[in-house]
């Protein structure tokens, strides 16, 4: 951790475990791939004219990487009162935020997730060549069981997944928590319950309670989540122990 020195009346700004974590992260990157020989409690006093230049050139980092690390050094930079280079990082933190801004307004694509992407194909074939001898645990059932909740539906939130419990009837939503609901009255439905969720403090939202009922609509996928449930009775979707 570094030292602080401060100037009278200079209100410092809060530091915390995320600045700390990108503190050290960038830290080791240029002990280990820069000549910066410089210790960790005072690396981005001695080298903060060329931080900027060693963060602009890799690569390997996505913008919204770079924009974080910006930021960081900012908020270092303004906590030791050091104001002109506070302003300097700040300004190229919130130019990579626009940048940022624009790419997501037009769906784009940056170099990294370029690098990685896959087409929806892809994950179909995964799909289609794994085998039941591959699914002989409930690990292995519950990977295969999300990769197809994922690529066969539109996805939600992770903490849909994470929280929905399984219900049998429409009564037992209680409008608080996210549930699974299963009917298996003649051909067998599933819905997906969603009451808690960043869109429910929405206006629109609360102004039409449908929008928190979601259908399976993939026959196949609402039968994998049925015959889920029958070989591995649970309480929640994904629940171990």
């Amino acid at each position: 951790m570094y030292i602080y020195c401060i100037m009278p009346n200079h209100k410092l700004k809060p530091w915390t475990t995320i600045h700390e974590k990108k503190y050290t992260w960038l830290y080791n990157y240029l002990i280990k791939n820069s000549n910066i020989k410089s210790s960790k409690t005072e690396y981005i006093d001695l080298n903060k004219r060329m931080l900027s230049k060693y963060i602009n050139e890799n690569n390997n980092w996505s913008d919204g990487s770079k924009e974080g690390l910006y930021f960081m050094i900012a908020r270092y930079l303004y906590n030791k009162n050091d104001i002109k280079n506070y302003s300097r990082y700040s300004q190229f933190g919130y130019d990579l935020t626009v940048k940022n801004n624009e790419k997501e307004e037009k769906n784009e694509l940056d170099e990294k997730e370029k690098e990685f992407f896959r087409p929806h194909e892809y994950f179909e074939e995964i799909i289609n060549n794994i085998s039941s001898d591959e699914i002989t645990t409930i690990d292995s059932h519950y990977r295969y069981l999300l990769l197809n909740i994922l690529i066969k539906q539109p996805p939600l939130r992770t903490s849909f997944y994470t929280s929905a419990k399984i219900i049998r009837s429409k009564d037992d939503n209680d409008k608080k928590n996210n549930f699974i609901l299963i009917n298996r009255r003649g051909k067998v439905k599933v819905q997906f319950i969603v009451n808690i969720d960043k869109a429910t403090n929405y206006k629109m939202y609360n102004m039409n309670s449908n929008l928190s009922k979601i259908d399976i609509v993939d026959n196949d996928l609402a039968i994998l989540i049925n015959d889920s449930f029958v070989k591995y009775p649970r309480n929640y979707l994904f629940e171990i122990k």
